[in-house]
C-alpha cells in the first residue's frame, strides 16, 4: 500500500507569495486581507476601513496606506441587484 505522505508533503496551507509590488513606480508591500467561512464581507471592509486612521497613527510620517481594490463595491452592487430582481 502507497501513502500520499509516501510521495508528497502534506500540509494545511500554501507557499508564501514573494512577488514586489510597485504604486506608481515605487516600491511597496500588499497587505492582502480575506475573509474565511462565514464571515461577512462588508462587514469585514467596514472594520478594517474603521482601523485605517488608527493603523496610519502608528506608522512612520513617511509611509501611508492606499487601499488598492475594494470587493465590498462588488458584493453591495451584487447584493441590490438580487434585492431588485426578488
Amino acid at each position: 500500500m502507497i501513502y500520499v505522505r509516501d510521495v508528497a508533503h502534506v500540509r494545511d496551507g500554501y507557499q508564501p507569495q514573494t512577488n514586489i509590488v510597485r504604486t506608481n513606480g515605487n516600491r511597496s508591500a500588499l497587505l492582502q486581507i480575506e475573509k474565511s467561512g462565514s464571515a461577512s464581507t462588508l462587514a469585514i471592509i467596514a472594520q478594517v476601513k474603521a482601523m485605517l486612521p488608527q493603523i496610519s497613527a502608528g506608522l512612520p510620517k513617511a509611509l501611508g496606506i492606499q487601499p488598492v481594490s475594494d470587493q465590498s463595491v462588488f458584493v453591495s452592487s451584487a447584493s441590490a441587484a438580487w434585492c431588485v430582481r426578488r
